[in-house]
């Protein structure tokens, strides 16, 4: 219940424009397991196959779990949403090799066998997460979390691939401080 009115606190807050990231230390596990415990029950309900991949090694670093884990649970909600009873939706992060001096890039994927996205919504849809058009619906809190993370971490873009009755690919790649979170 806790948790419900802070993430109703955090919508008040990004509708606000007064969102504010953090930069504390966390595990990368620990991340997506957060994620994943919202979802599952989700994809049980739906009777939808739920599969989360990690990386093998399991980096500390430093950033806003926070936000990052509200913006995979708004991309897998969606997924959960437009998959039909029998689907199959995905998690998964990679750390990537490349590194800059303390830094790895960290990438997110959520990805579905859903109704997919038509190529004339899909354009509109990038447009309006990138800060490139006018909002409508849920967009506007996707926008302003892509928003902060671009303010914290550089330009990122939030990249779909999707067809329609083959579902929707979503990916963003961030570079993250390497740290190992006080134990």
């Amino acid at each position: 219940l806790l948790s419900l009115i802070n993430d109703v606190l955090d919508i008040s807050k990004i509708e606000s424009g007064k969102m504010v990231l953090t930069s504390e230390p966390f595990r990368l596990s620990v991340l997506l397991e957060r994620a994943a415990a919202v979802i599952g029950p989700q994809c049980e309900q739906k009777a939808q196959a739920f599969e989360v991949v990690m990386p093998e090694e399991d980096e500390g670093f430093v950033g806003d779990a926070v936000r990052l884990r509200q913006l995979l649970i708004n991309l897998l909600t969606n997924s959960v949403k437009y998959t039909r009873p029998g689907g199959h939706v995905r998690l998964e992060a990679s750390i990537g090799a490349d590194s800059i001096v303390a830094y790895r890039c960290v990438t997110f994927v959520v990805a579905d066998d859903g109704i997919g996205i038509s190529p004339q919504d899909l354009g509109p849809l990038l447009r309006q997460i990138n800060g490139e058009g006018p909002i409508q619906g849920r967009s506007f809190a996707l926008r302003n979390i892509h928003e902060q993370l671009c303010i914290a971490y550089g330009p990122r873009d939030i990249h779909i691939e999707s067809r329609p009755g083959a579902g929707t690919r979503v990916f963003f790649r961030i570079p993250l401080e390497r740290r190992e979170p006080h134990v």
